[in-house]
């Protein structure tokens, strides 16, 4: 996957918040962000730099954690979209993503 200019898009990988160590599932493959995209597939930037979903976080026992669904995947938020399913964005261009609350 490349960005508008052409260059390779490297997704971020998934960090734990309290150990700042990778991410890796059961398989040992590091977990990464996804690459935020319009419904037809073109990836979605703001001032010219791919954009990731970024992961939803909870309090576990007054603990920041990763949340997890109940199959055990990490949770990323969902971005807001508008009737057509185009991505809705901020006054300044950024991605509006659904509150997780």
């Amino acid at each position: 996957m490349t960005s508008s200019t052409g260059l390779p898009i490297y997704p971020l990988p998934l960090r734990d918040p309290n150990t700042h160590n990778f991410i890796f599932d059961e398989e040992e493959n590091l977990i990464l962000c996804p690459i935020l995209q319009e419904l037809g597939g073109e990836v979605v930037e703001f001032g010219g730099i791919p954009q990731f979903c970024p992961p939803v976080y909870e309090q576990v026992d007054g603990k920041l954690c990763l949340k997890q669904d109940s199959n055990g995947n990490y949770v990323f938020a969902e971005v807001e979209r508008d009737e057509s399913g185009k991505i809705r964005r901020l006054p300044e261009g950024k991605p509006l993503f659904k509150s997780t609350n």
